[in-house]
């Protein structure tokens, strides 16, 4: 069975490319893993495309087969949904998106940074600072998230 390409680092990539005698730079297995998992591009194409001879190889060398939803719970309160996936060697997990922008909001931002900010949640500071540092415009956070 092909590895997948979400299981391989760019070095991996690169690694197995090369190794199938396809020229594969570093740079361009960075690009290539960028593309297809952080973005979740369908393909290779559109802006700074990689060549069709390192498509063609990174699609004869792994696989991209997404794992069956089994089950997926949405949360009205905060927009996190719970997934239960089921991977084609039928092993069965778990995994929670959190929208980043909900997360944000009402957290204050301060000088000493996201870990200071909860810790001043936590003790009861004010939700939002009306000059935050670091973006310039004074907009509380919640105007700054959407």
């Amino acid at each position: 069975m092909l590895p997948h390409l979400f299981s391989l680092t760019p070095d991996a990539l690169a690694e197995l490319l090369r190794g199938a005698g396809a020229p594969c730079s570093d740079a361009e297995a960075r690009r290539v893993v960028s593309r297809l998992v952080a973005d979740g591009r369908p393909d290779l194409s559109g802006p700074h495309p990689v060549s069709k001879v390192l498509r063609a190889a990174v699609d004869a060398s792994t696989r991209r087969d997404l794992p069956k939803v089994l089950e997926r719970v949405p949360d009205p309160d905060d927009g996190s949904v719970r997934y239960l996936f089921e991977a084609e060697d039928g092993v069965v997990f778990e995994a929670v998106r959190i929208p980043l922008h909900k997360a944000l909001l009402g957290l204050p931002l301060v000088p000493g940074g996201l870990r200071h900010g909860l810790r001043l949640l936590r003790d009861g500071a004010p939700r939002a600072q009306t000059k935050p540092q670091g973006l310039g415009d004074g907009r509380p956070v919640a105007d700054c998230a959407g």
